[in-house]
């Protein structure tokens, strides 16, 4: 592995989950840390005041051991780290309270270009219109995402991280899905 700087990787990556949440449906592109993206992407949303559960294949020890983020279960961690995001998963993360809407989960679904990818017709804050996007989220998924963002500022945001190309897309509370 070669030598990184790993304050202006992070601000890097920084940057693309700060663009692909504020313009949803438009896809952004992370930078390889520890030889990962999953672990790039842990770089920057890590540390010591929040929690996290990893439900990936991916080692976490490097990161964790950097940035000393608790680790946490489900029901109760800052970050959720999965390969699977499903109605169950939603259903079961924090989404905050009308007083603190900051407490909510931050879902990161690491997935593969293998797999399969619906197509959805957004609207929302971000987007002039609408755009179609695909994502890799059931129709029952995504009917769990609008329920639990239903009553804002509650609610989570997802971020899609195709773990083979780095590119990254996402979802925010105010974003309003239609299955095409």
């Amino acid at each position: 592995m070669k030598k990184q700087d790993l304050e202006q990787l992070n601000r890097y990556n920084f940057r693309t989950l700060c663009n692909a949440l504020s313009r949803p449906g438009s896809v952004h592109k992370a930078q390889k840390a520890f030889d990962s993206y999953a672990l790039a992407i842990a770089s920057v949303l890590l540390y010591a005041e929040v929690s996290f559960i990893n439900l990936t294949k991916e080692d976490f020890w490097a990161i964790h051991a950097l940035c000393n983020a608790k680790q946490e279960n489900i029901n109760n961690a800052d970050y959720i780290f999965t390969n699977n995001v499903d109605n169950q998963l939603i259903e079961s993360v924090k989404k905050g309270s009308f007083k603190d809407p900051e407490f909510s989960a931050t879902i990161i679904h690491c997935f593969d270009s293998n797999i399969e990818q619906m197509p959805y017709k957004l609207s929302g804050a971000g987007i002039e219109t609408y755009t179609t996007q695909h994502y890799p989220l059931s129709k029952e998924a995504m009917e769990s995402f609008l329920r639990a963002n239903e009553h804002f500022p509650m609610g989570h945001e997802i971020y899609f991280l195709n773990i083979q190309n780095g590119e990254v897309k996402a979802l925010s509370r105010t974003t309003h899905l239609e299955a095409i």
